[in-house]
Formats: structure tokens, sequence, C-alpha cells
């Protein structure tokens, strides 16, 4: 079969349209593919950000509820409890210990968060403890005198999004300030 100067001009024009087009095609679904990728890995950071923040929230309202079993509950299988330059309380019984002696100590204990801020690991909630003084804590002498206590929480999560750890960040000076002389900004 011959084919004439004009037909395999007219091949070579279609064949290499055709090329061009087919690379650009297989780069589009490339594309897409990344695109779909980065839109279920996202996805996956969103669920566990939701999870995360599920934990934080129940972690409160049970801390509102008093509700001690319900506290731990919202941890992982070995929680870390940080003051952060004060100690470390390790282990679901030491941890339960610190809880059970803050909801003993203010009984009207009150919890109002005033942010949060939210990453892939860590969530940190800005929030001020309210209550008056009626057991022992920090040692310090029940009086029955009121704390309004600025407090920020940086909760970790291990890969199970249960919460691994708490870092307390707080001004143990003015809780002293406040239980000790009755003084209240």
């Amino acid at each position: 079969m011959c084919m004439t100067a004009t037909a395999r001009s007219t091949a070579s024009f279609v064949l290499a349209a055709a090329l061009p087009c087919f690379a650009v095609s297989k780069e589009i679904i490339q594309l897409q593919t990344q695109v779909q990728a980065l839109q279920d890995q996202v996805s996956r950071m969103q669920q566990s950000i939701d999870m995360n923040m599920g934990a934080v929230r129940n972690l409160i309202e049970a801390q509102g509820r008093h509700d001690l079993p319900a506290i731990l509950a919202c941890f992982g299988m070995e929680p870390t409890l940080e003051f952060v330059g004060g100690p470390r309380h390790i282990g679901a019984e030491r941890v339960g210990q610190i809880y059970s002696d803050l909801l003993r100590a203010f009984p009207d204990l009150v919890i109002e968060v005033m942010a949060e801020h939210v990453a892939d690991r860590s969530v940190v909630i800005e929030m001020v403890l309210q209550g008056n003084h009626r057991q022992q804590w920090l040692g310090m002498a029940p009086r029955g005198r009121p704390l309004s206590l600025p407090v920020c929480h940086v909760f970790l999560f291990d890969k199970r999004d249960q919460i691994s750890a708490l870092r307390i960040y707080l001004d143990r000076n003015l809780a002293i300030v406040q239980l000790t002389s009755g003084l209240l900004r």
C-alpha cells in the first residue's frame, strides 16, 4: 500500500496532534489522582480533629458534672497530667486523684471555655475555673473563698485519638492569693 505525500502529511499531523492530547490527558489523570489523595488526607485529618475535640468536650462536660469515672474514660491507657513548671502525674490512678482533689475542693466548680485552638495532634483550651474553696487544695486549708483562675490546657493525643497527656498552665500564685487573702480581680 502506497500513500501519497498528502496522505502521509495528514497522517503525521493527526498522529502528532493525538500524542500531546494523550500526554495532557495522562497529566490530568495524575493531577486528579493527587487531588483525590489530598482530599482523602484532609478528610482523615478532619475526622481525627473531630474525635480529638469530642474527647476534650466530653472531659470538660464530665468535669462540670463532677463525674470522675467519665473524666478518666476520656484518657488513654497511661495518661499523663503535668502542671507546667511543677509536678508530672502518670497513670490513671494518679490522674484520678488530682481530679478528685479538685472536685472535692470546689464542689461548685464551673469551667468557662474562653477559646479553643485545634491542631492535628493537639488541642489547646483557654478557660477560667470558678468555684468556692470548700476542702484542702494545693496544701491550702479551705476558707470558702471564691476562685476565678485563668487556665490553659494543652491536650496531646495518641495514634488512637485518645488523650494521652494534659499539660496545664496556670498561675499558682494567683490561686494562692485568691484563696488565702480573698482578693478577686
